[in-house]
């Protein structure tokens, strides 16, 4: 499939998540995730709703795990010629997250660990926390909303080998009542994804989304917003590791 760029497999993740979209698919677009369907015999619907605000969202259904696991191998395929830039990259911001004067002023209110610890602390164990998206993109990112004049800031992205994007948020790991306000980050953290996807979709196949929060022992854990992200980021695991697993047994051959 020639024609399944990142821009095409960025629309058919979004499908995969039930993503309603607010604007009609270009047709160039369904026409070839028309022919991808037929030729993979998948059997898909398309749904078209009206809000009561009189809005049109469109849907498409169809079973995701078997075919979550062929886009990852499409988006591996689609990202080889951009992953020495995601190195190149990875390296920039490594030397300019530990260069840069500012984060040691990153403090939490009325806490002994700072925002800064927390984000180092992930950024040089990423493999620990967020195996697979290896590529430390950007830190304290800007979303700027020029017609509203309204700017949001996130903390940490990462990329991982098959383009999706990792949108992490530990600025509420410290707070008192993390656990009751679990929905309002778990809804702070859906918007930043909302809008690094907005930001970077042209050159990310998806975009997922993990909160930073301690488990029962205190240690620093990631959790995902929701279930397709955390299986996403599995699927995008297991395919790295597969890879990694044939490279290895082609060198000892």
């Amino acid at each position: 499939m020639d024609k399944i760029d990142i821009k095409v497999l960025n629309f058919m993740f979004k499908i995969c998540h039930r993503h309603k979209f607010e604007d009609q698919i270009p047709e160039d677009i369904v026409q070839i995730i028309r022919e991808y369907i037929v030729s993979r015999n998948l059997t898909v619907h398309l749904k078209e709703t009206i809000s009561r605000r009189k809005k049109k969202y469109y849907e498409f259904g169809w079973d995701r795990d078997d075919l979550l696991t062929e886009l990852v191998s499409l988006s591996a395929k689609s990202f080889i010629p951009h992953v020495e830039s995601l190195k190149s990259t990875h390296i920039k911001t490594m030397n300019k997250w530990f260069l840069d004067p500012r984060k040691h002023n990153m403090k939490f209110e009325a806490e002994l660990n700072s925002k800064a610890e927390v984000m180092t602390e992930i950024i040089l164990n990423q493999e620990r926390y967020l195996p697979g998206f290896k590529y430390f993109y950007e830190y304290n990112w800007v979303y700027t909303n020029e017609k509203d004049d309204v700017t949001f800031e996130g903390d940490l992205l990462f990329i991982s080998e098959v383009g999706i994007m990792a949108v992490v948020e530990v600025k509420h790991i410290n707070q008192a009542h993390l656990k009751e306000n679990r929905k309002e980050i778990k809804s702070q953290v859906k918007k930043l994804k909302y809008l690094a996807d907005k930001q970077f979709d042209s050159s990310v196949v998806a975009v997922i989304g993990l909160y930073a929060n301690h488990d029962k022992n205190g240690q620093i854990v990631l959790d995902y917003i929701d279930i397709y992200d955390k299986m996403l980021a599995k699927k995008a695991r297991r395919f790295l590791e597969k890879e990694s697993d044939t490279s290895s047994d082609s060198i000892s051959e």
